[in-house]
């Protein structure tokens, strides 16, 4: 099992306050072939836009910030299906996704900010390069990982 937790950093830089702010994410061992990591985003983020309940959040006033952990299991099962053999080792890119939901004053409609993050092992040999990890390896001290923004999605997405 990898046990991932994450610190959003959330910052209200508009001039009006965000009101009932949730933050949605979900994590994925490795993306298939085939599979499209921004329509996985994309369906999450309409599938969290039309939960009943969704809006209860906490309030941002401009200029506020705050922040807020989300921890994220990976199963042994999933780590299994997910990962890419290559010369008979398994491999993972695991990707946090998700969504920001929040309400402006006077406006009726909720607003969205998506995004997509990959997840590598560094090596402090190779300071610029990213890396598969590799779960035969057991457990990645946090040094050793690099979290950055997923240019193949697309990346961020508001409304």
């Amino acid at each position: 099992n990898a046990l991932l937790s994450f610190t959003f950093t959330l910052e209200n830089i508009g001039r009006s306050p965000a009101l009932n702010i949730e933050i949605w994410s979900r994590i994925i061992g490795t993306l298939n072939q085939g599979t499209s990591i921004e329509a996985l985003q994309l369906n999450f983020a309409a599938e969290v836009r039309n939960r009943p309940g969704v809006g209860r959040g906490f309030y941002l006033f401009p200029g506020e910030k705050i922040s807020q952990v989300q921890s994220f299991e990976i199963g042994a099962r999933e780590i299994e299906e997910s990962a890419v053999t290559y010369g008979g080792r398994a491999m993972l890119t695991p990707n946090l996704y998700g969504c920001v939901n929040y309400m402006i004053a006077f406006e009726s409609r909720p607003h969205q900010t998506g995004y997509v993050y990959e997840i590598h092992a560094i090596d402090p040999a190779f300071p610029g390069a990213s890396f598969v990890i590799f779960p035969d390896q057991g457990d990645y001290d946090l040094s050793r990982l690099r979290i950055k923004y997923s240019h193949w999605s697309g990346g961020f997405h508001a409304d």
